[in-house]
Order: C-alpha cells, then sequence, then structure tokens
C-alpha cells in the first residue's frame, strides 16, 4: 500500500545551483582573487543544496571554495582532478554523498589551438550521488548530480534553426562543435551509469554547455537523457524577453569568453524524476552588484515526489534527427582532425629538413660562427619537430575519439 505523505509535511526539495567562476590566471581573467573572496561570501545567502561549480582551476581556490562551503552547510563535496590543468570542477552538497564518479572527455580538443585552453585541460563530467530526505515519514531520495563544462565556442558557433526545412537546432559552425557533441554523449553515459549503480530516483546534469537552448548539442542531450527530462529555466517559465535568461554576455558584465559576444543562454540546470518548483539566475550582476564571474549562475528548486518511479534511461535511445545530425558532423569533424594531423606531420618533416640544410650550410661560414649556428639549427629542429609532431599525434588522437564516439552513437540507434 503506498504511503500517505502526513499532513502539514511538504515534499522534499533540493536547490541546485550551478556557476562557472571564471576562475582562469590572470591575464586571462580580472580580479579573480576578489571575485573568488565574494562569491565565498555570498554562500550563505545562496542557499543551494547542491552547487555545482565550474572553472576552479586552482587548487587553492578550490580549497578555499570547499572550506566556505563548509562553513555555509555545504559540508560534503568533491573537487575532480584530471591532467596538470584539471578538470575545473568542483561540487558541493548539504547531502552526505552516497557516491562520486568522475569520466574524463577523450575528445578535448585541437592541441595546436594555443590561444585556446580546451586541448590541454583534463575536462570532463564529475557526478556526485547524494541522499535527501528521510526525516520524518518520508523516505530518503537518491539524487545523481552530474556536473560538467564542454568545450568553448571561440566565435559565434550557433546561428538560428534554419527556417522551413522542419530542423528544431542549429548545427554548430565552430571547430569545436564536433568535440562539445562527443563530451556530452559521454556526460548523458556517465550520469546514467551513476544513476543506474546507485538506484537514484532523481537525475540532474548542470553546468556551462557552451551551447544555446536550440542547438544541436543540446537537442542530443535531450535525445540521451530520461524521457521527461525537463529544462529547468524553460519549466519555470520566467522569461520576459529573449535575453533575460542569458548567463553569458549579459548586459554589465564582461563579454564572457568563447561564448560568441551575443547574451546566450548556456548554462543550465536540467532534471529528471523531480517536479520543477522554481527557476532563476544568481550572480548577474543585477543591482549595482559587482558582478563574481564573466557568466551568471542558474538556481533551481526541484521538488522531489514521495515514492518517485525509478529512472528509465533510454537504452539504446530511440530514432532521432538529432543523433542522424550528430554522427553526421562528428565524422566530418574526425575527417578534419586527422587532415589536420598530417599536414601538422608534413611541417614537423619539413623543420626537421630546413635545420639540415642550416647545419649543412654552416661549413661556409666564418669558423667562429660554426658551433653557434650548429647548435641554432639543433634547437631549430628539435623544437620544431617535438611542436609538430606532438601536433600530429594529438590531432590524431582527436580524430579517434571524434570518430569513436560517432560509432557508439551510430551503433546506440540499433
Amino acid at each position: 500500500m503506498r504511503r500517505r505523505r502526513h499532513e502539514g509535511e511538504a515534499p522534499p526539495a533540493l536547490r541546485v545551483v550551478t556557476l562557472n567562476v571564471w576562475g582562469l590566471l590572470p591575464p586571462a581573467s580580472s580580479h579573480k582573487k576578489r571575485r573568488l573572496a565574494s562569491l565565498a561570501r555570498a554562500l550563505p545567502a545562496l542557499r543551494a543544496d547542491v552547487l555545482c561549480l565550474q572553472e576552479v582551476w586552482c587548487r587553492a581556490d578550490a580549497a578555499a571554495l570547499t572550506a566556505a562551503g563548509a562553513a555555509a552547510g555545504l559540508a560534503h563535496g568533491v573537487h575532480f582532478r584530471c591532467g596538470p590543468f584539471g578538470s575545473g570542477l568542483v561540487t558541493l552538497s548539504r547531502h552526505p554523498l552516497v557516491a562520486s564518479t568522475f569520466t574524463p572527455y577523450a575528445a578535448a580538443g585541437d592541441p595546436l589551438a594555443l590561444g585556446q585552453g580546451d586541448g590541454v585541460a583534463g575536462k570532463g563530467v564529475g557526478v556526485v550521488v547524494v541522499e535527501v530526505g528521510g526525516g520524518g515519514r518520508t523516505k530518503k531520495t537518491r539524487v545523481a548530480v552530474a556536473n560538467t563544462h564542454l568545450a568553448a565556442a571561440y566565435r559565434a558557433a550557433h546561428p538560428p534553426p534554419p527556417k522551413g526545412r522542419g530542423s528544431e537546432f542549429s548545427v554548430p559552425g565552430d571547430a569545436n562543435g564536433g568535440v562539445r557533441l562527443a563530451q556530452a554523449a559521454v556526460a548523458a553515459a556517465a550520469l546514467a551509469g551513476a544513476a543506474a549503480a546507485a538506484g537514484a530516483a532523481v537525475a540532474v546534469l548542470a553546468g556551462d554547455l557552451n551551447a544555446p537552448p536550440h542547438s544541436l548539442e543540446v537537442a542530443l542531450l535531450k535525445a540521451l537523457l530520461p524521457a521527461g527530462t525537463v529544462d529547468a529555466w524553460a519549466a519555470a517559465g520566467p522569461a520576459t524577453d529573449a535575453h533575460a535568461g542569458a548567463t553569458a554576455n549579459r548586459p554589465g558584465v564582461k563579454p564572457t569568453a568563447g561564448a560568441g559576444g551575443a547574451p546566450a543562454r548556456i548554462d543550465y540546470v536540467w532534471a529528471a524524476g523531480a517536479a520543477v518548483a522554481g527557476c532563476g539566475l544568481v550572480f548577474g550582476g543585477g543591482g549595482g552588484a559587482a558582478p563574481v564571474s564573466d557568466h551568471a549562475g542558474v538556481a533551481a528548486r526541484l521538488a522531489l515526489a514521495p515514492s518517485p518511479p525509478p529512472l528509465a534511461f533510454p537504452c539504446p535511445p530511440p530514432p532521432s534527427p538529432a543523433i542522424d545530425a550528430s554522427v553526421a558532423l562528428l565524422r566530418r569533424a574526425a575527417a578534419a582532425a586527422a587532415a589536420g594531423g598530417d599536414a601538422a606531420g608534413a611541417a614537423a618533416a619539413a623543420a626537421v629538413l630546413a635545420a639540415a640544410a642550416l647545419a649543412a650550410a654552416a661549413g661556409a661560414l666564418p669558423p667562429t660562427l660554426v658551433p653557434t649556428a650548429i647548435a641554432a639549427a639543433a634547437a631549430l629542429g628539435a623544437g620544431a619537430a617535438c611542436a609538430f609532431w606532438g601536433g600530429y599525434a594529438g590531432r590524431h588522437a582527436l580524430a579517434a575519439s571524434l570518430a569513436a564516439a560517432g560509432d557508439a552513437l551510430s551503433l546506440g540507434r540499433g
């Protein structure tokens, strides 16, 4: 017999907040120390039950925010570490953690794009499982929360969907479009695996997706997440104009790096197995307050059912235009990365030959300059070879990961 909720007893709720803190080292960011100190002081007023932070690149910053979170009641936390620069992900919780996992993204970005950090950052998806409720007559509910930060779009990558073609999404046009699609597929799979392993009845995906609601990346995630998954901002319906929910490039806030320039909603809280009781922006820079980041955060209040049914992730997912389009783009991106790797290898070979020619020509120089010329030629050849051959290997590894993601989606269509 289904137990009736005690009169006057409110259903358990969970307030999930996500924020990209812009924790890059100067000069890639400005006023980092002041901004993160302001964020730490604001945590008690935030009243978050689960706080998902991105771009916390420095261990000292992660430790300081974790300590501030503990003082604000967020006593349970994980700093997900991966690679020499870390994942940038920190998840803090008011509720005990049952489990935590981290899955790195094999597809990261172009290793030769030196002005971009995605190719060397240890990005991935961190999932924690928390237990909510259990007081009085309520039963404990396990909630799986995924925190992630997909690869940036370094130019306007998502035009509006084409009209008159029946398309509900726009295909990304930047070099990292395929990377984000591969990462989105991994994020959905990691959340599904963690939720199933822990017996979670609710799943939440939060973070900076670097993709607006009309994008192929968002459409792909919708196809891979459980039926009934809702975008908290859209479900709450708080928008009053086209840019009301923008979390990047907000008026009065520093333009968001890698977000294209126009106001865009690229930060999300999505939920499956729970109703959205409210959603709004935090740290948006309004009211004259100094912004703590180049992003606004998203705060969603989720109402948990007393006896939620088990989650059902689609396996395999049903046929979807978003999956078909993603497979096609991933295969094109893999081919382009492989071609770039071949070009980098050819450049390395050319550099080595040029260095050898320089060394050979050193014999015609005055004897006093010969050692210097040979040393310069050796340094040129070694440096160029390492750089370009590293790019060759890195781009071919990227091509392999993109191709594997496309194959996995294609096989998953059944």
